[in-house]
C-alpha cells in the first residue's frame, strides 16, 4: 500500500465518521421540526435514537434538573398520595381488611370503598391512576350487607358519580369502560413517553383520542353484544350468549347505523374525537378553576383561562406539546402527605361498623 495513502486512512475514517454524525444530526433535527409528536414510527424513532448529540443533551438535562431541584422550595401542601403498597396488597389478599380475601385484580368495590372514605374526609378531587378499560362481570355483587343487590362495577360507578370529582387514568388505546367513563368527572392521560435511554422526562400535555361513540356501546349492551374491536370500516362484535360474531359497518363518511329501541335505526358518527389532558393538568385545573375546554394552544405555551374569566395560567411546552416533569418532590419526601390503602380502608371500616367516633380526617 502506498505509504501516503496509509497515512491518510485514519483521517478518512474520522471524516467519514463526522459526516455520518452530521447527517444523522441533521436528519434528527429535521424530524423534530416536521414530524413532532409521540406517534410511534419505527423508522423515525430509529433515526432519532442515533442522534449523536441526543444522549449528551439528556445527560446535561438531568444535571440541570438536579441543580434546579436543589433550589426549588415551592410545593402545595394540598397535594398528597394514596399508595397501593405491598402492605395493602397483602392485607387485602389475606382478608385482613374486608373479611373477604381479594386477589391482585381487585374487585372494583374495593376502589369504591376508598372513594367513599376519601369523600367523607373532604378530599377535593381524586386522580385515580388505575386503568379500568373493561368491565368485570365475574366480580359479582358487593359482599356488604345492604349492598348485595349491586354488582361490583355498578357500585364503583355509583361511587364515581357520587364523588363528582374523580379523574380516571386513560390511554389513547385503552380508555375507561363506558360506565366508568360516564360517571367520572374527567379522563386524565396517564402515558409516560420514554426518551431514547428509557427514562421519562417529558409527558404530553394532551392527547387527541379517537373514541367509539357511546351510542354504539350502549346499543351493543342492549343487544347483549360485546365489542371486540373497531376499524375505519366496521365495528366487530360478538354475542355474549352464543359467541357468534357480527359486524356493524361504517361507511366512507364515518357514519354507522345503530339499532335502537323497537327496531328503529339511528345514524350516528361512529368515531368521536376527544382531547384528553394529562392527569396532573386536569387535577390542577380542578383546584385552580381553569377551563381546559377553551385552552389556547400556542407554539411554546398553553394558556389556560380561569372558568370565571378572571386571570389565566401559562404552561410552557415544547414543539411536540410536551412539558418536562418536575421531579423536585418525590413520593418519599416528608413534605408530601401520603397514606397506604390499608389506612383508608381501615378508616372506612371503622366509620361503617364501629360505634366509636369516626376517624380524624387526614385528607
Amino acid at each position: 500500500m502506498n505509504p501516503r495513502l496509509r497515512r491518510l486512512i485514519p483521517w478518512l475514517v474520522i471524516v467519514a465518521g463526522v459526516s455520518v454524525s452530521i447527517a444523522l444530526l441533521a436528519g434528527s433535527r429535521w424530524l423534530d421540526q416536521w414530524h413532532p409528536g409521540s406517534t410511534p414510527q419505527p423508522a423515525l424513532e430509529s433515526l432519532r435514537s442515533h442522534d449523536p448529540l441526543q444522549r449528551l443533551e439528556l445527560v446535561t438535562y438531568d444535571w440541570r434538573a438536579r441543580r434546579a431541584a436543589e433550589k426549588a422550595t415551592e410545593f402545595s401542601p394540598r397535594l398528597g398520595l394514596l399508595a397501593i403498597d405491598d402492605k395493602s396488597v397483602d392485607a387485602l389478599q389475606n382478608g385482613d381488611l374486608l373479611d373477604t380475601p381479594v386477589g391482585p385484580m381487585w374487585p372494583r368495590y374495593v376502589y369504591g370503598f376508598v372513594l367513599k372514605e376519601l369523600q367523607q374526609q373532604g378530599a377535593e378531587a381524586v386522580a385515580f391512576d388505575v386503568l379500568l378499560g373493561d368491565e368485570r362481570r365475574d366480580h359479582g355483587p358487593v359482599p356488604v350487607p345492604g349492598l348485595t343487590n349491586q354488582t361490583s362495577d355498578a357500585f364503583f360507578a355509583q361511587c364515581l358519580a357520587d364523588s363528582g370529582s374523580v379523574i380516571l387514568a386513560s390511554l389513547s388505546d385503552f380508555y375507561p369502560a363506558l360506565p366508568f367513563r360516564r360517571a367520572a368527572w374527567q379522563l386524565g392521560e396517564a402515558a409516560s413517553p420514554r426518551d431514547i435511554d428509557g427514562s421519562a422526562r417529558r409527558v404530553d400535555a394532551f392527547v387527541d383520542y379517537q373514541i367509539l361513540n357511546p351510542a354504539v356501546e350502549t346499543a351493543a349492551r342492549r343487544k347483549k353484544l360485546r365489542i371486540m374491536s373497531w376499524t375505519n370500516g366496521a365495528v366487530q362484535l360478538i354475542s355474549r350468549e352464543t359467541d357468534s360474531p357480527t359486524n356493524w359497518p361504517i361507511d366512507v363518511e364515518g357514519s354507522i347505523k345503530v339499532p335502537v329501541t323497537r327496531g328503529s335505526i339511528k345514524v350516528a358518527q361512529a368515531i368521536l374525537p376527544q382531547r384528553v389532558w394529562h392527569m396532573g393538568i386536569v387535577l390542577a385545573a380542578h383546584r385552580l378553576g381553569l377551563d381546559l375546554d377553551n385552552a389556547e394552544i400556542h407554539p411554546d405555551y398553553i394558556r389556560l383561562v380561569s372558568t370565571n374569566g378572571q386571570g389565566f395560567r401559562d404552561l410552557p411546552i415544547m414543539p411536540d406539546n410536551r412539558f418536562p416533569v418536575n421531579w423536585t418532590v418525590t413520593c418519599s419526601s416528608d413534605r408530601f402527605p401520603s397514606q397506604g390503602w390499608t389506612d383508608v380502608l381501615s378508616d372506612f371500616r371503622r366509620r361503617q361498623y364501629s360505634t366509636n367516633p369516626p376517624p380524624e380526617s387526614y385528607w
